[in-house]
């Protein structure tokens, strides 16, 4: 069992990160970082020579991005097994070799009546 000093180190949390951890935080290179700051998209300051980022402006920041729209891929059915995903079924080896030569003799007739 940890002490109240100890719940209490743990339940602190930092005001400021440096750029490669607001990175780490966000998911995103020092570069896109220094872009939002730029922006003005995240509010930095400087502590000495070190550049700190403001913890709540990247929590805004997080807060403010788009859902995103991803759609499942298809014949997906989230596992449910009254569902079965059906399979396409490959075409045969014969198959494949007839519908490419009718493809070349209706590709010779268009350039024949082409000419």
């Amino acid at each position: 069992m940890s002490s109240p000093i100890e719940q209490n180190e743990q339940a602190i949390e930092p005001a400021f990160l440096r750029i490669k951890a607001a990175g780490e935080f966000l998911g995103l290179s020092a570069a896109s970082i220094y872009r939002l700051i730029g922006f003005g998209k995240l509010r930095a300051v400087k502590a000495g020579g070190r550049t700190l980022l403001v913890m709540q402006s990247l929590r805004d920041y997080a807060a403010s991005l788009p859902s995103a729209q991803i759609r499942p891929p298809p014949n997906h059915h989230m596992g449910l097994a009254d569902k079965p995903v059906r399979k396409r079924k490959r075409r045969s080896k014969a198959t494949r070799e007839a519908k490419a030569e009718a493809d070349a003799i209706r590709l010779q007739q268009i350039e024949n009546e082409a000419a």
